[in-house]
């Protein structure tokens, strides 16, 4: 869970919820788990295993906190004249290290890759941040494949807006351990691909707007590029005159996730949002029942895929965190759990005057914000044109 204590100037916190439902606080003041990242940021923060891994706010540097102890840096810090930021944090496939998008700003020029941390690293070692890819003026969804043999990302490049046109790229292991040369398996400067996740080894999820709205597609991939079907033919999973997707102003939105069982939970949107879920196997789609809620926001899925996080709102209904849990065994029906209440606070709020509006966010690993419209419009700008 992740949000912003009221009266705090913004700060973001990362708490735990236990199955009782009770909250902790992990991060009291002044940690403050912000990327800067495209100056908009996202994804700050993930869960590997028991130790959460953070990018702190003021000096943007990766953060390691494991039970009982305190936050310890695993990123160097960097000279003055650089500005070296992380977000898009993920795990990699064996808990080992964090993936994330790196974006180094110097006087004249911005950087951007994808780089591996050692979560067990020394902060003031260099050698445990690790280049992996990148080429591109943007990059985003880092994904290794569950076996790490691959790695999956989008990038886009300058005046290129990420709405109007993205590339999906796959990268394979070498035989350095590195990752080789990367080939384009979808997309171009008139499509807009998002949010590559793995199905398996040897295929990927991921959202288009080929067919003029955003909608979900599975890729098969095959050693030396895209399998059946043709890759100017990705399978389409769920089609129609919707969306599954919208405009990528942070990193790390989430619009569906993978479950167990060849399923998806997906967030689909024409005037109101819709949760479903979507049968692999046999290409049915099954809209869950959610009273009241007309805007829902997908955070995160559990690995066992039982639960997922969310947050909704609605005309009559405010909005909030609420866990979803799937029940096969007990009933046809999907639905939600109460509205999960906030942690106390753990350290008297500063004097800041008038106290700002309070959002909160569950996830593990990602934070996301409420949303109350995604609609097919798109923005005219972008978070960083540069």
């Amino acid at each position: 869970m992740g949000g912003e204590p009221p009266d705090e100037g913004g700060r973001v916190t990362v708490c735990r919820q236990s199955p009782d439902g009770s909250t902790q606080e992990l991060l009291a003041a002044p940690w403050d788990a912000r990327s800067r990242v495209h100056e908009y940021g996202g994804g700050a923060w993930t869960a590997v295993g028991e130790t959460l891994v953070f990018v702190q706010y003021d000096d943007q540097r990766l953060y390691r906190l494991t039970p009982g102890g305190s936050p310890e840096p695993i990123t160097p810090a960097v000279d003055p004249a650089l500005s070296v930021r992380f977000g898009d944090l993920s795990a990699s496939h064996d808990g080992s290290h964090v993936i994330c998008v790196r974006e180094t700003l110097a006087a004249q020029d911005v950087v951007r890759d994808i780089v591996s941390i050692l979560v067990d690293g020394d902060g003031g070692d260099s050698r445990k941040v690790e280049h992996l890819a990148g080429g591109s003026r943007f990059v985003a969804f880092p994904r290794q494949s569950p076996d790490g043999s691959r790695l999956a990302w989008i990038s886009w490049e300058h005046p290129q807006m990420p709405w109007d046109g993205t590339e999906l790229l796959i990268s394979e292991r070498d035989e350095h351990g590195g990752y080789g040369a990367p080939r384009v398996v979808l997309g171009s400067t008139t499509e807009s691909v998002l949010q590559p996740e793995w199905l398996d080894d040897g295929s990927l999820a991921v959202i288009s707007d080929r067919s003029g709205w955003w909608n979900l597609y599975r890729l098969p991939l095959g050693s030396d590029g895209p399998e059946a079907p043709h890759p100017d033919r990705p399978e389409a999973l769920h089609p129609g005159e919707h969306e599954v997707g919208g405009p990528l102003w942070k990193l790390r939105p989430r619009w569906f996730g993978v479950l167990p069982g060849n399923r998806l939970l997906a967030v689909r949107t024409r005037g109101v949002d819709t949760l479903c879920l979507v049968d692999l196997a046999t290409g049915t789609v099954r809209d869950l029942d959610l009273p009241g809620l007309e805007t829902v926001t997908l955070v995160d899925v559990e690995a066992e895929g039982r639960r997922a996080l969310i947050v909704g709102g609605g005309a009559r209904e405010p909005g909030d965190c609420a866990r979803w849990t799937w029940r096969p065994a007990r009933s046809p029906r999907c639905g939600c759990s109460p509205r999960a209440s906030r942690p106390p606070r753990t350290s008297p709020p500063p004097s800041r005057g008038p106290s700002s509006t309070s959002r909160a966010a569950r996830s593990t690993p990602s934070s996301t914000r409420l949303t109350t419209r995604r609609s097919r419009a798109r923005p005219t700008s972008s978070p960083r044109t540069s």
